[in-house]
C-alpha cells in the first residue's frame, strides 16, 4: 500500500466527527479499496480514534468503555468492576479475547479498601460510621 494513501487515510480518521467513523470507512472502501482498511497502521489509528472517544464494547448486557486509562502494555482493556481483560480490534462491536483476571487480595483496590476500614475504626465510632464500597476479593 502506498505510504501517501495510508498517511492521508489516517488523518482522515483523525479529523472524522464522533459518530461518522463507520460512514468513512465505507466511503474509503470504495474510493481507495478494501486493502488500506486491513493496512496495520491505519487499524492502528481505528483503535487510536476510538479509544480517544471512548468506545463502548457490548459484553452480554454489560459495556467496557475502550480507553488509555483503562489499557496496559499487551493492548488489553482492563475492566476492574467484572474482573475481565478484554483484547479489542479496531472497528469491531464485539471484543476479541475475554479473559477472567485473577483477583488478588494485594490489589490496589483491595488495600485501599482495607486501608479505608481500618482509618475509619481507628477515627469513628461504629454507631455514627458506615464504609460503603464494593470489596472483591
Amino acid at each position: 500500500m502506498d505510504p501517501q494513501i495510508v498517511n492521508i487515510v489516517k488523518y482522515l480518521i483523525r479529523e472524522t466527527p464522533i459518530g461518522h467513523l463507520k460512514t468513512l470507512l465505507d466511503n474509503l472502501k470504495v474510493i481507495v479499496g478494501f486493502e488500506v482498511i486491513d493496512c496495520k497502521d491505519v487499524n492502528d489509528e481505528i483503535l487510536l480514534y476510538e479509544q480517544e472517544h471512548l468506545k463502548q464494547i457490548d459484553l452480554g448486557g454489560d459495556k467496557i468503555i475502550l480507553s488509555k486509562f483503562n489499557k496496559d502494555g499487551n493492548d488489553y482493556f482492563h475492566d476492574q468492576q467484572q474482573g475481565l481483560k478484554i483484547k479489542a480490534v479496531a472497528n469491531l462491536e464485539n471484543a476479541e479475547k475475554i479473559e477472567k483476571i485473577e483477583q488478588s487480595d494485594d490489589n490496589l483496590r483491595s488495600l485501599l479498601h482495607k486501608a479505608f476500614l481500618k482509618y475509619r475504626d481507628t477515627n469513628f465510632k461504629k454507631e455514627i460510621s458506615a464504609a460503603n464500597g464494593k470489596f472483591i476479593i
